[in-house]
């Protein structure tokens, strides 16, 4: 992961655009988009990666210029932290229901 991971920091530092997954997915030499997503996440815990629905692609924030676009991204992933968490409470719900039933059934 290191490795690909090193790639395409790399590729998207002496890049200042957004570059699309198909894009990174040969620069790494693989054929899946899965894959350069889970390097784009990796990345991400470290570096300020902008990526959201305005733009397509995936571009490393370097410039003061592209803080409207980190706001937006920071934004658009504040949104979807919110909605998980609205999603998993009926998850919560059910598997504490369950677990209260399986310890009565013994």
């Amino acid at each position: 992961m290191k490795e690909k991971a090193r790639l395409i920091y790399d590729y998207l530092k002496a890049n200042d655009r957004f570059v699309g997954k198909d894009e990174l997915a040969r620069v790494i030499g693989v054929s899946d988009e899965r894959t350069v997503r889970d390097v784009i996440t990796f990345i991400a815990m470290s570096a300020p990666i902008i990526s959201n629905s305005k733009q397509s692609g995936y571009k490393l924030a370097r410039k003061v210029s592209d803080a409207e676009a980190v706001k937006h991204t920071w934004i658009e992933l504040s949104s979807r932290q919110l909605e998980l968490g609205k999603r998993m409470k009926p998850l919560i719900r059910f598997y504490n229901k369950a677990k209260a039933k399986g310890a009565e059934n013994g």
